[in-house]
C-alpha cells in the first residue's frame, strides 16, 4: 500500500512539474553568463521619480569609482522601492514609465546613444547588504533583448531623497 502512495506521490510531481515548465509565456531560461559586452556589474542606493528610495544596479564593463559615471556601453536598471522590500526569489516588472514599486531600464552605447526599455524583468537571487545576484531580461523597440545573470557588489553612494 505504501509503494502503491509512493508512486501516486512521485506520479504527482512529475505531472506538476511539466506544467510548470509549459505554462504559457514561460520563455527560454536565462543564459548563465552575463550578456556579451556587459560582463562586469554593480548597484547602489538612488532615489526614485517621487524622490523615494530606489536601487540601480549597473551591467557594464568596468565598476567605477563614483556613481553615475557608469561608462560606456552599459545597462542601468533601477527598482522603484525600497531595497529591504525585495525578496530573493522575487522578480520585478521592468518598464517605463515606472509605476511605484516597479523598474525602468535604458541601455546607453554613448551618452547620446540611449534606448528606454518597452519591458522586461529582473530577478534577485541573493539579496545581501553589499551584494545582489540575479538575471535580467529586458527588451527595447527595434533591437535585440539583453539577457543574462549578474553578481553586483555595492558601490557606496548616500543618495538624498525626500
Amino acid at each position: 500500500m505504501t509503494h502503491l502512495i509512493h508512486r501516486v506521490f512521485v506520479f504527482a510531481f512529475l505531472a506538476a512539474s511539466i506544467l510548470v515548465a509549459c505554462r504559457p509565456g514561460s520563455g527560454p531560461e536565462l543564459p548563465l553568463s552575463p550578456p556579451q559586452g556587459l560582463e562586469v556589474s554593480w548597484f547602489h542606493d538612488d532615489c526614485g521619480p517621487a524622490d523615494g528610495p530606489a536601487l540601480t544596479v549597473y551591467l557594464g564593463q568596468a565598476i567605477p569609482d563614483t556613481a553615475f559615471e557608469a561608462g560606456y556601453p552599459h545597462l542601468r536598471v533601477t527598482i522603484c522601492s525600497d531595497r529591504t522590500r525585495l525578496r530573493e526569489g522575487e522578480s520585478v516588472e521592468i518598464r517605463a514609465p515606472a509605476p511605484g514599486g516597479q523598474g525602468d531600464a535604458r541601455y546607453c552605447l554613448s551618452e547620446s546613444n540611449c534606448r528606454s526599455v518597452t519591458g522586461g524583468s529582473i530577478l534577485f537571487s541573493r539579496l545581501e547588504p553589499n551584494l545582489l545576484e540575479g538575471g535580467v531580461e529586458v527588451l527595447f523597440t527595434g533591437g535585440e533583448p539583453i539577457r543574462g545573470m549578474f553578481s553586483a557588489p555595492r558601490l557606496t553612494f548616500q543618495p538624498l531623497c525626500g
